[in-house]
Formats: C-alpha cells, sequence, structure tokens
C-alpha cells in the first residue's frame, strides 16, 4: 500500500515538473533553421556577463531575473517564433512560463543550451 501511494506521488511530481516546461525543446538544427527560415527571435536568457562571453549572433540578452520587468521589451516579436536559449537547457523553460503569460504562443527551447551550441561547434560571437 505504502509502495502505490509513493509511485503516485512521484507520478504526480513528474507530471507537474513536465506540465510547467514551456515550449518546443529544439533541436540545433532547428533552431538554427527557424532562425534561417521563419526569422526566430532569439532571446539568451543567461546573465550578461555569460552573454558578453559568447551569444548567438542577432540574440536579445534579457536574463531570467529581469524577463519578468522587461518582457514588454520583447512585445513586438509576439508574432513571431521565439528561441529561449540559456547555459543548459533548464532555465528557458521558466523563461517561457513568463513569456506565455504576456501572451507569446510560438515559444521554442534550445534543447542543451549554449552548451549544445558549443559542442555542435556553431559560432558564437561575443560583446
Amino acid at each position: 500500500m505504502i509502495a502505490v501511494a509513493v509511485w503516485a506521488v512521484l507520478l504526480f511530481l513528474i507530471i507537474k515538473h513536465e506540465s510547467a516546461r514551456t515550449g518546443n525543446s529544439l533541436s540545433v538544427h532547428a533552431v538554427t533553421n527557424l532562425i534561417n527560415n521563419e526569422g526566430a527571435v532569439v532571446v539568451d536568457v543567461r546573465p550578461s556577463n555569460e552573454y558578453r562571453e559568447g551569444h548567438l549572433s542577432g540574440a536579445i540578452n534579457i536574463p531570467l531575473k529581469e524577463l519578468t520587468q522587461r518582457a514588454k521589451e520583447l512585445k513586438k516579436y509576439q508574432e513571431k517564433p521565439v528561441i529561449l536559449i540559456c547555459k543548459a537547457g533548464q532555465h528557458a523553460s521558466s523563461a517561457g512560463g513568463i513569456l506565455l503569460k504576456e501572451g507569446f504562443t510560438n515559444l521554442n527551447r534550445l534543447q542543451g543550451g549554449i552548451y549544445e551550441w558549443q559542442a555542435s561547434k556553431l559560432p558564437l560571437v561575443k560583446s
């Protein structure tokens, strides 16, 4: 009986965690195609110092801590696909939740974050 209860709680927590993830998780190649073919907007939610060390060309940096206050800066891109990027892929989901509340619907996340981009030997720019 206890095992069933533990299993039910774990199942509930897994479902809750997965439902909190916002946006499509895309591979590096899918992100590249979305940028090149559909004019997707890239929003890098890493802290500014990490962004300056290397980011995708044309990416807009709004650190996750500031996203709620600065989301209005992205309103002009609301009709375009938005790609959210963080360091390893976890924080982009939280950023998607914030933008979803602001009315964004075409939200995507770079699977594996900037680490995956670098592992694929794709270019970054420094600022």
